[in-house]
């Protein structure tokens, strides 16, 4: 789950190409830049560390987890060139930063293990600092629904925060986002697309129903937190297996 943030948006351009592998999916990244944010510098932030459904992969080469975003990262930087470094590179210690150092083209969020953090998480830990106002939100097709749903519901109670007089000072505009679903067709078979589909139906008529109370973003913080099996202290040693209870193997598949 990723997006881009921009400043300079243009309607009517539909639809985007359709990709048949999981990475392409940050092929496409690589056109809305082109296509819709060229006149700017855009970063791309790629959300998210993993699922709490599954084990964390391994990274061979340093012993630690590895997170979603740092594959995608990588991916970027191999397929496309990407420096990940920017003109702010750099391991630190090398005296104090410019007082506004270039961000580099690729960015991170790894706090997050579901859609719900990612919309969260890129909230407050890019979009709300960076000062950022336009984004584009990049997601498979299959989950662009649910995707859509959180988002908007996120970044809506941000924006009512901002009309309300609630933002901090000098606060930017109020978010605009745009979605752009990709084709991941062909990367499981029909039977698991079809019941990731079915799940994801599910899942977003039960964000509808939680949420429907949810009147500011200290709303959103108290129940994120007080509830979520992804970051409620209180629920910090449920297993997978209560995670996954009740859920179909063949949508487990396709996390």
């Amino acid at each position: 789950m990723s997006f881009l943030e921009g400043t300079k948006r243009e309607r009517g351009v539909r639809p985007l190409p359709t990709h048949t592998s999981i990475f392409f999916r940050f092929s496409i990244y690589l056109h809305v830049f082109l296509r819709f944010f060229s006149a700017v510098p855009v970063p791309i932030a790629i959300l998210g560390a993993g699922t709490p459904h599954k084990a964390p992969p391994i990274d061979s080469a340093s012993g630690r987890e590895l997170w979603e975003c740092t594959a995608g990262a990588r991916y970027l930087a191999a397929a496309h060139g990407l420096d990940l470094r920017g003109r702010g590179g750099g391991r630190g210690g090398g005296g104090p930063p410019p007082p506004h150092p270039a961000l580099p083209p690729v960015l991170k969020e790894a706090a997050s293990y579901d859609t719900v953090g990612n919309a969260l998480f890129a909230l407050t830990t890019h979009a709300l600092p960076a000062e950022w106002s336009c984004l584009a939100v990049v997601t498979s097709s299959w989950h662009a629904p649910r995707a859509r749903a959180i988002f908007d519901t996120v970044f809506g109670l941000a924006n009512r925060a901002f009309r309300a007089g609630g933002g901090p000072p000098g606060a930017p505009p109020p978010f605009r986002l745009d979605y752009f679903p990709t084709a991941d067709d062909d990367l499981f078979p029909a039977d698991i697309l079809q019941a990731r589909a079915a799940r994801e139906a599910t899942s977003t008529a039960a964000w509808a129903r939680d949420t429907a109370r949810l009147a500011s973003l200290r709303d959103l913080h108290a129940w994120v937190h007080a509830t979520h099996a992804c970051y409620a202290a209180g629920r910090q040693d449920e297993g997978r297996g209560v995670v996954n209870e009740g859920v179909d193997p063949k949508a487990l598949a396709s996390y």
